[in-house]
């Protein structure tokens, strides 16, 4: 078509003004309805992208908070055994102690302790010839004035290597201990 005739089919000036002003209104309505949806669009997904990062980050650090207090708790037991087992062990040499001094004590008091002690320890050797009694040093009194009274025939060591209530017979056929303390130590408290 030649030019003339699409100029003269086109509108008169005004009318196109008013066509193009329609059309961009039209399109600006339109760029800001789709802005508007976009904006909730995305506004939507960051929302879920968000719940989604929270639950995800939430059950990790759950899942690490629980492994952590786990691992805290198995410590903390490994721990309260320790303090436990030296507590047992404190307990048992308090009361090894507090026993050893009781008996040496009522030993000192009452020396016929050690004398009945020793009458029975003879008589588990009684029939033996030779007889070796070890003594602690401390104990030399008593002992002598034991062996004024005893029948068998005994020969007295002091053994400072014994604990100043303890004594050893000693015989062919073996021996006899009195080693309190050692029965002490093997009680179950």
């Amino acid at each position: 078509m030649s030019r003339v005739r699409l100029l003269s089919s086109m509108r008169p000036s005004s009318l196109v003004a008013e066509h193009c002003t329609s059309l961009l209104l039209n399109t600006n309505t339109e760029m800001h309805r789709s802005q508007v949806a976009l904006r909730k669009k995305c506004a939507t997904l960051l929302a879920r992208a968000r719940r989604r990062a929270f639950k995800r980050a939430y059950s990790r650090g759950m899942s690490a908070g629980v492994a952590r207090i786990e691992a805290v708790l198995v410590e903390l037991s490994s721990a309260y055994a320790v303090v436990v087992d030296g507590a047992k062990t404190d307990c048992r040499l308090l009361a090894e102690s507090l026993a050893a001094q009781i008996v040496e004590q009522s030993i000192k008091e009452h020396p016929e302790i050690l004398m009945s002690w020793l009458d029975r320890a003879i008589s588990i050797v009684k029939d033996s010839h030779q007889i070796v009694l070890r003594y602690h040093p401390r104990l030399l009194p008593l002992i002598q004035h034991f062996e004024r009274h005893c029948t068998t025939h005994l020969r007295l060591i002091a053994d400072p290597a014994l604990k100043n209530t303890d004594f050893r017979l000693e015989c062919e056929s073996g021996g006899v201990e009195c080693s309190w303390r050692e029965k002490i130590s093997t009680l179950r408290l």
